[in-house]
């Protein structure tokens, strides 16, 4: 009896870590599966690591100089 308890204080310890490597910006959605979306780009990446790399892309920052200047007009 006492494993499940220490199997369900693991699951939720590893289920918090879990929640808190999501990303946290208004570009940024997941999916209904938890994939994560550029909502920019309309791309979806396969981990929340390659976020950085894809804002810094080139792609992603002509995406977002063309909003820019379409929000200025």
């Amino acid at each position: 009896m006492a494993s499940k308890s220490v199997d369900k204080t693991t699951l939720r310890q590893l289920m918090k870590q879990e929640k808190q490597k999501r990303i946290d910006s208004p570009l940024a959605k997941y999916t209904n599966t938890g994939q994560l979306c550029c909502a920019l780009c309309n791309q979806q990446l396969t981990s929340e690591t390659f976020w950085k790399a894809h804002i810094n892309g080139r792609e992603h920052k002509q995406k977002l100089l063309e909003l820019k200047s379409n929000i200025k007009q």
